[in-house]
């Protein structure tokens, strides 16, 4: 069945028919003269709908990959500039040469991780994993630690670059690096602090909700075209206060960028209301 209407007043009703939690609709990204005479459809719906709507600009593959080269340029200058003491463990737990698999595999248990640096008089001589230990199942009681570790281990300095570090990690397929400053061992980094950092690189560690007040209906796409330079944005909704009477926008982002997002909208004159985590 075709609607003839304005198509704004269209997509709330079917919307409002069809009881959906939320509106995803592309825009054609009109400007100037034309916006003036065509007006923005995904405007007139978020400020009508009464329901979350998340819109997409059409992009050609050229500025797709434009994009992907600009993400990856700003991915690498923010990992590089972060060094190894950054992210390592001060202090890790160790054994000494002399120890047994038993109190090794213990202690492994106990921190739940997969290695332990090796000391001697604090100055690293080896590694053990599990996978040791479970090579020896049924002796742990009996073997010594130095009897099957790793000797030679690769390790970092604090100052190493965590890129660095993490080539180190990836090439030669193995779990962590002890970091080791004047021949002594001083901590240790991961494989899973090199995840933490590009989770809180790419914001996957939750979302933020930035709610501003709305002087006029021109103030959507200009709040929401100024948050999409600095980051993606996860949703964009509006609502009414119920002491005012006055329109909200909200608009959500990654937590990572939300106190960026909100400097800049004041910066450029937005009245930001509350910051939502």
């Amino acid at each position: 069945m075709t609607r003839r209407a304005d198509p704004a007043s269209v997509i709330v009703h079917v919307a409002e028919e069809l009881k959906v939690d939320l509106i995803v609709m592309s825009t054609h990204g009109h400007r100037g003269i034309e916006r003036m005479i065509l007006g923005n459809v995904a405007e007139r719906v978020a400020r009508a709908a009464g329901r979350p709507v998340l819109t997409t600009v059409p992009v050609s593959l050229r500025t797709l990959e434009a994009r992907h080269r600009r993400f990856e340029s700003d991915l690498l200058d923010e990992v590089g500039q972060m060094i190894v003491a950054d992210l390592m463990t001060q202090n890790p737990v160790t054994v000494v040469p002399s120890d047994t698999l038993q109190a090794a595999h213990g202690k492994m248990e106990i921190g739940r991780f997969r290695q332990v640096p090796v000391v001697d008089q604090e100055r690293l001589v080896g590694i053990l994993t599990d996978r040791d230990t479970r090579q020896h199942i049924g002796q742990l009681a009996h073997t010594r630690v130095d009897a099957v570790m790793s000797t030679h281990p690769f390790s970092v300095v604090p100052t190493t670059p965590v890129e660095k570090a993490a080539h180190l990690l990836m090439t030669n397929k193995i779990g962590s690096l002890p970091v080791v400053e004047d021949g002594k061992l001083v901590g240790i980094i991961t494989a899973t602090d090199m995840l933490r950092v590009l989770e809180a690189v790419l914001g996957a560690g939750g979302s933020s909700r930035i709610d501003l007040y709305l002087k006029g209906s021109g103030e959507i796409a200009a709040a929401t075209s100024l948050v999409q330079t600095i980051c993606p944005l996860l949703g964009i909704g509006t609502y009414r206060r119920d002491n005012t009477g006055h329109e909200v926008l909200y608009v959500q982002v990654a937590s990572t960028i939300a106190q960026r997002a909100v400097d800049t909208l004041k910066e450029y004159g937005f009245k930001v209301l509350a910051v939502h985590s």
